[in-house]
């Protein structure tokens, strides 16, 4: 006998008459949610970016991981349909979009990839909502007035939910140990990934206001960040955080716009020796971990290379068979039989991949292990993969265009403002841009696909690109020591 929600449906609601009731509460709850944000964008961007960062909560108090996802993208929604309302209708101004030609340009492709391969209809819808969300989010951003108080209150919030994931690591670290899964920090239950590129995004921030403040207390926290990747055991953090933390500290050096030299001060080279010497610590911990349990103990630095090589180009299904869905392949090997497969499939593959939705894993459409059953491969892929076996190599020359369009702009406002404050985020925003195309060619997918650290890096980008025109100042935050000066209103806006 059927119970839901405790009703019995043979003596309740008849089933069409429990989906009626459902439907309708649906769809009231979602008119009074967009109620609450037509008069608040704090509010909005408070539920947005909350239940991004709050995935493991949700999963932890029973709901189903899709429920989170599907309620920011829902948030994300009708924030966009309060800016085209108030931007195209209320005050008959044209639309405000930053990269719209290669979204355009990946749509495109998209949709003549999808008619030449006959692709499924619903992998190719979540692909496009997959690549898609988020970008609507910063065309909302770019279209609705944020007012200093928004502004204020929404960037002490994103701090608080990174800050918020030393604890929850440390809970982790003393509850488990050092483990990939169950849990990294507040944000997701698995994709193991964030514990390398969270870390790294804060890194490009911290550094930022490091450079520029002078403050140790940022260095602590880059340390901070970097324990909890150590936490979720990603030894790949000590390799990349000198990468990251190496661009942020080129382009502060930096003079005048695309010169090449690089001017620093023997004071201002110390900064990063500083990461670097974080950095050898965790590789010296990964040397004596991966010593330890594969070779007995004793530090050897070369095994430890061994193993990176080895990592990276294994295939166990080559060795033991794909009969255990745990026998996985290194990045490097994925790659490669990703572009043997386009190259097998033609020029006309080559271009436009097999179709939006051929990598679309979802276990709603019966598709957990699509990797392995379309191509052949199982393992940890890269966000290039991903793309380039859906819509090409000129979906993949779109989607890069976008983010060094973003890095252009931001870099050109950089070495121009005069604005401490503006200068601080912008530059922490032009290592975040360094870090996301970083991720999407070498490593994984979290930054661009996942959904948590993307609402963040485009709130950021609205903040430093909506008025080119204009500098802007960041509140206080007394966490940070932030100089407390007033930021200069981007629009008048009544709306908190």
């Amino acid at each position: 006998m059927l119970h839901i929600f405790n009703m019995d449906l043979e003596i309740g609601l008849s089933g069409v008459g429990w989906m009626a009731t459902f439907g309708l509460f649906f769809i009231l709850s979602v008119c009074g949610l967009f109620s609450l944000i037509l008069k608040s964008n704090t509010f909005a961007l408070g539920l947005i970016l909350t239940t991004a960062f709050t995935r493991v909560i949700f999963h932890l108090v029973g709901f189903p991981r899709a429920v989170p996802t599907l309620f920011t993208e829902v948030c994300v929604l009708l924030l966009l349909a309060k800016a085209l309302y108030l931007q195209l209708i209320v005050h008959n101004r044209p639309l405000r979009a930053i990269g719209s030609l290669p979204m355009v340009g990946i749509l495109t492709v998209a949709a003549f990839s999808c008619s030449y391969n006959q692709a499924e209809i619903l992998p190719a819808v979540f692909f496009v909502r997959q690549i898609f969300i988020f970008y609507l989010f910063f065309i909302a951003l770019l279209n609705v007035n944020l007012s200093e108080k928004t502004i204020s209150t929404v960037n002490k919030l994103v701090i608080f939910l990174f800050l918020i994931q030393l604890p929850a690591a440390a809970v982790k670290l003393v509850l488990v140990g050092q483990w990939e899964g169950l849990g990294i920090g507040t944000v997701s239950w698995q994709a193991g990934e964030f514990s390398t590129t969270l870390p790294l995004f804060a890194t490009a921030f911290l550094l930022s206001f490091y450079f520029f403040r002078k403050d140790k207390k940022y260095l602590l926290l880059i340390a901070g960040f970097f324990f909890f990747g150590t936490a979720g055991k990603k030894r790949a953090l000590a390799l990349l955080i000198p990468v990251v933390s190496g661009v942020v500290w080129y382009l502060y050096g930096k003079r005048e716009v695309f010169k090449k030299r690089l001017v620093l001060s023997a004071s201002q080279m110390k900064y990063f020796l500083i990461i670097c010497v974080i950095a050898f610590i965790g590789i010296f911990s990964s040397s004596r971990w991966l010593n330890d349990e594969m070779y007995g103990g004793g530090l050897d630095v070369r095994r430890v290379v061994d193993y990176i090589i080895w990592y990276n180009t294994r295939d166990d299904i080559a060795l033991y068979g794909a009969d255990d869905p745990d026998y996985a392949m290194g990045r490097v090997t994925i790659t490669r039989l990703s572009l043997k497969a386009l190259k097998e499939g033609g020029p006309i593959q080559q271009l436009i991949g097999f179709g939006p939705g051929a990598m679309i894993r979802s276990p709603h459409l019966g598709r957990e292990d699509v990797a392995f059953e379309q191509f052949g491969f199982r393992g940890a892929v890269t966000g290039f993969v991903v793309f380039v076996l859906q819509v090409g190599f000129l979906g993949v020359l779109f989607i890069t265009l976008f983010f060094l369009n973003l890095f252009k702009r931001t870099y050109i406002l950089y070495q121009r403002s005069s604005n401490l404050d503006y200068k601080i985020v912008a530059l922490g925003f032009l290592g975040a841009t360094f870090l996301f195309l970083l991720d999407f060619f070498i490593y994984s997918q979290s930054t661009l696909y996942f959904g948590v650290l993307t609402p963040v890096y485009f709130w950021v980008a609205a903040i430093v690109l909506k008025r080119e025109h204009h500098d802007i100042r960041l509140p206080q935050f007394r966490c940070l020591s932030l100089p407390t000066v007033p930021l200069e209103s981007l629009v008048s806006d009544n709306s908190e």
